[in-house]
Formats: structure tokens, sequence, C-alpha cells
């Protein structure tokens, strides 16, 4: 399938538009505007994955062992 997605790649993204996405960072650090601990305490009350909660309170980072989730 990877291959298919690289074909039409090739074929439909012009290559100014490949330089533009080439100039930009590898990695963007984005964090939620508003307070994470509200926001993290709602996701484990509700039926959503404690995942996602742990990856807002380390902005993305593996938590140390033993750590987040319920």
């Amino acid at each position: 399938m990877s291959h298919l997605s690289y074909a039409w790649t090739r074929t439909n993204v012009t290559l100014e538009t490949r330089r533009r996405l080439a100039a930009l960072p590898f990695r963007l650090d984005l964090r939620p505007l508003g307070d994470v601990d509200r926001i993290t305490r709602a996701i484990r009350e509700s039926d959503l994955p404690d995942d996602f909660a742990e990856f807002l309170e380390t902005g993305g980072r593996p938590a140390a062992a033993g750590t987040g989730g319920a």
C-alpha cells in the first residue's frame, strides 16, 4: 500500500510544495491552550483511554514506569 501512496504523491504533489514541506521543522511541540490539569482530569473521569491524558501530561513523551494512567 505504501508504494501506491508514494506513487500518488510523486504524481500529484508539485516540486514547490515538496520544497516548502521539506523546509518545515521536523517536529513541532504544541501544548493545549488551557488548563492541562483540568483537561487531563476530565479525560480520566470519562471513558477515554488514560493514554491520551498521559500524552498531554508528558507533552507526548513516554511517562516513567509506574506513573500516569489509572
